[in-house]
């Protein structure tokens, strides 16, 4: 249950951060989100945390979970464009689809760079680990 929890906080911060900088840098001088729309990001974003677990899934290879993430999610946000028009832009603009793979790909070195630096700090606590017991065996 923390997990779920985790991945679908993790979609919402996203999400909705992904969506309130685009609609930033796209609008005019104000925007004005309806709370429809603010519950359409939240939601949207949530469902693509859930969606993301597939990574956790140890079948097939990453690059088949990599696709089906990212079509997955291409679907959540094409549904969400569709049925709420929350996006000011008719999700068949080309506009909203060089968003989403903008998105998709600065979220995803977000995550690549967060990831190696956890790695690389658990890597040193590891070789600090390994340096102490070396040294208490000499």
């Amino acid at each position: 249950m923390r997990n779920i929890i985790q991945h679908v906080l993790k979609g919402i911060a996203f999400g909705s951060s992904s969506y309130v900088i685009i609609l930033a840098l796209t609008s005019s001088s104000e925007a004005y989100m309806p709370r429809e729309n603010i519950i359409a990001v939240l939601t949207m974003s949530a469902a693509i945390g859930l969606w993301s677990m597939i990574f956790e899934w140890e079948g097939p290879s990453f690059l088949t979970v990599f696709i089906l993430h990212f079509l997955g999610t291409g679907a959540i946000v094409w549904v969400t464009g569709h049925l709420v028009r929350c996006f000011y832009l008719s999700v068949d603009n080309p506009v909203v689809w060089v968003y989403f793979v903008t998105t998709y790909v600065v979220i995803w070195l977000i995550i690549l760079f967060n990831q190696r630096r956890q790695v690389a700090a658990i890597n040193s606590i590891i070789n600090q680990r390994d340096a102490a017991h070396q040294n208490e065996k000499n």
